[in-house]
């Protein structure tokens, strides 16, 4: 294949986007790979190319096998998609025969492309999930050259929900990690490690005067206590249950791990009036003295094994000192609830601390419960599900982010949209400009994907050009080849040597299975 330079809709050095897009998406602008406004930007020829590589690499890896559909998408959350594709399945799923199956399409707006797979399975049938995943990941990581993690994470609904990430320097997306193993996972799952179980003896619950504290910051500020000594009350509301959730002082609640902790779909804050009828003070409440099913009440781990925390009295002005979970008050729940953050302990090692780590969310994929179908024993049975979402501009930007240089791009060879990037430096002599014709020909008819550059344009805008755009091998076709058959090859990579034209096709066919 060769595609003209002359021809190529190809764009460089304008319309840059927006301060806020990352340097990665930056370089995809310049280089002419998206086109048009930060809001809508567009897939230029080479975008599409460059789209239509990632994809296949991922889908090779994903869904081997998966029939290809099409059908119209609206919302782009996981569990949207999950239903939609259930619905779409539902009619083929008769019965356990027609089972596995596997679903892919691809689908997007200009350069925010994604692929999207969804599978059904028996769910008696024995499949390593945790191993086929980790193999895919391996082989999309080896493909693209970039580094992927797959991450525990609870921000997709269903269940086993994991995120693809690619940890890049300035990448939009963040999670946490540990700074001595290989603990990581997304802000939302990310669990941190108990600090060890205090010896401390409990003391007599009192009942202290607390005038004009009804935040934690004013009681540790009247106290002269750290915040870790108290024990903080949050009221919410969840699928017409009202909740008394308690957490320490010092630590805030993730309500990703309240939702699946409780079984509830979503939570909204309580307006004071629910509060005051459930027999409680707002900025002076908790579980001490409830009146039983006023509310259900949840209890942070931490808060269940730190002693003689602070706690609110249930009334206006008052706390209660020393109060202590199973001797003072019970709980309908105790469990993790609390946001990690830098600086906690690692939960796996207990030795290392949670970091925060930056990159690129590239993916994410979670367990769904699926159409019904008639098992072996003839009654029905719901498949299980799984569906994933891949971002293709996100996986694009990812690579960008790992394999660039002061220049422009360096894709690996896999991802590249051209192979080679032929620079015709014949100028006007006719001979010269015809056998580096043959030349582009000879390189096409070895299956190589050739981009030509035989503008007539000065050779550092050409070489410029071929630095940005990041094809792995440039080609230099010029004086030198013409006085002595000898062609220059420039690697993205450094390298640069002079070769026979007739032992071209060889060298490069060696180097790009590197």
């Amino acid at each position: 294949m060769i595609t003209r330079m002359q021809g190529l809709f190809h764009r460089t050095w304008r319309e840059m986007p927006a301060a806020g897009a990352t340097v990665a998406e930056k370089w995809l602008w310049r280089a002419g790979y998206w086109a048009g406004a930060e809001s809508s930007a567009a897939l230029s020829p080479l975008g599409v190319r460059l789209y239509d590589r990632i994809d296949e690499i991922v889908r090779s890896a994903l869904s081997p096998g998966a029939d290809e559909v099409a059908w119209p998408v609206e919302d782009v959350s996981l569990a949207a998609l999950a239903a939609q594709t259930g619905t779409l399945a539902e009619p083929l799923l008769l019965s356990y025969k027609q089972l596995p199956l596997a679903i892919t399409q691809r689908w997007g707006r200009g350069a925010q492309s994604w692929r999207q797979f969804s599978s059904w399975r028996d769910g008696n049938a024995g499949e390593d999930v945790v191993g086929r995943r980790a193999k895919a990941v391996e082989e999309i990581a080896a493909a693209l050259d970039v580094p992927l993690l797959l991450l525990p994470d609870l921000q997709p609904a269903g269940d086993d929900a994991v995120a693809l990430v690619v940890p890049a320097e300035n990448g939009p997306a963040r999670w946490l990690a540990c700074d001595r193993c290989d603990y990581a996972a997304s802000e939302a799952a990310a669990l941190s490690g108990n600090p060890p179980l205090s010896e401390e003896t409990m003391l007599p619950a009192e009942e202290i005067e607390t005038p004009h504290c009804g935040t934690i910051v004013e009681l540790a500020d009247f106290l002269g206590i750290p915040a870790s000594r108290t024990a903080k009350a949050l009221f919410l509301v969840g699928d017409g249950q009202r909740y008394l959730v308690v957490v320490r002082g010092d630590t805030k609640l993730n309500e990703v791990k309240l939702k699946r902790a409780t079984g509830a779909d979503s939570f909204r804050q309580a307006t004071e009036e629910e509060i005051r009828a459930g027999g409680t003070v707002p900025g002076y409440a908790s579980p001490l003295g409830l009146e039983p099913g006023a509310f259900r009440v949840v209890i942070d781990y931490l808060v269940a094994k730190s002693p003689n925390l602070v706690a609110g009295a249930n009334k206006e002005g008052y706390h209660i000192l020393n109060s202590n979970f199973d001797r003072d008050y019970s709980a309908d729940l105790v469990a993790n609830l609390r946001q990690a953050g830098p600086g906690d302990r690692c939960p796996a090692c207990e030795e290392g601390r949670l970091v925060i780590v930056r990159g690129y969310r590239v993916g994410a994929w979670a367990r769904f419960a699926g159409p019904s179908y008639l098992n072996r024993a003839g009654r029905p049975e719901a498949a299980v599900q799984r569906t994933g979402l891949l971002s293709l501009a996100a996986l694009a930007t990812a690579v960008v982010a790992c394999h660039h240089g002061e220049d422009g791009l360096r894709w690996p060879p896999a991802v590249a949209p051209y192979d080679v990037y032929l620079l015709a430096l014949a100028g006007k002599d006719a001979d010269l400009t015809r056998r580096t014709d043959n030349l582009a020909e000879v390189l096409s008819n070895a299956g190589l994907a050739v981009l030509y550059d035989d503008r007539p344009a000065r050779a550092g805008v050409k070489f410029n050009d071929a630095d940005l755009l990041g094809v792995p091998w440039q080609v230099v076709a010029g004086r030198k080849w013409g006085e002595t058959d000898l062609v220059e090859v420039h690697s993205r990579g450094g390298e640069r040597f002079d070769v026979p034209a007739d032992e071209l096709i060889g060298r490069l066919g060696v180097m790009l299975e590197r």
